[in-house]
């Protein structure tokens, strides 16, 4: 608590007390603890939205024809795998993993497999890279639809 004065010529701040705008020890270190808890904010968000900006991975298939293919082209500047699954009727009747080209490209065939002998399927394609425990890490996903 502040404790002023008059001399008798001006006002003085009594001895161990705190002169008025000077913070105190427990409010400088509040301030201090502010600054920092800043700091760590930022230290955090700048590399998660630096992360986030990487992780915009897309990718884009056009529809396509049965027994035809179609190209799957991804947007993240490195090489990755293409996964698609085709469905009827909602049972899987077409799988396929195809590696990605040096221009993010993967040709998809588009049947018959033994399942898949025509008509139209919805279909789903992941973009993605396999982990060394070998799984298919994925990164974008979209849908696309075949006609029969």
């Amino acid at each position: 608590m502040r404790k002023d004065f008059w001399d008798g010529a001006q006002w003085v701040t009594a001895p161990g007390t705190v002169a008025f705008g000077e913070p105190s020890r427990a409010r400088r270190h509040r301030a201090r603890s502010v600054v920092v808890a800043i700091a760590v904010l930022v230290a955090l968000v700048v590399p998660f939205s630096a992360i986030a900006a990487s992780s915009r991975d897309s990718i884009t298939v056009p529809d396509g024809v049965f027994a035809g293919t179609t190209t799957a082209t991804t947007h993240t500047g490195t090489t990755t795998w293409v996964h698609a699954n085709c469905y009827q009727s909602g049972y899987q009747v077409y799988e396929q993993y195809v590696k990605t080209d040096a221009n993010n490209q993967a040709v998809l065939t588009l049947g018959p497999t033994p399942l898949w002998t025509g008509g139209a399927a919805s279909c789903t394609a992941a973009e993605g890279t396999w982990m060394a425990n070998g799984k298919f890490k994925v990164s974008a996903t979209t849908n696309f639809a075949v006609s029969g």
